[in-house]
């Protein structure tokens, strides 16, 4: 049997901060002083919008190519959104 390659060893790195991360969460709450129902948002949100999107960013990939969706998606990233207005 082959070793892993070095993405399988960058992948359960990547994993395993988003799982400490995630168990960071309650701390944040009392950090910032936050609810019990929002620290629970802060904890389910990104997880439910990264399995929803993930259906149609597939959908896209199969469609165009990865390198095109990922650059497309960097790019949407990265701009600045109506948050970023004023002051």
């Amino acid at each position: 049997m082959a070793p892993p390659a070095p993405a399988a060893w960058r992948n359960l790195a990547y994993a395993t901060l988003s799982m400490a991360l995630g168990f960071a969460a309650p701390s944040f709450g009392a950090e910032f002083n936050l609810s019990a129902q929002s620290t629970a948002l802060l904890v389910a949100v990104p997880v439910l919008l990264g399995s929803l999107a993930r259906l149609p960013t597939g959908i896209l990939t199969d469609r165009f190519g990865g390198r095109i969706v990922f650059t497309l998606l960097f790019v949407e990233g990265t701009r600045p959104g109506p948050w970023h207005i004023g002051g």
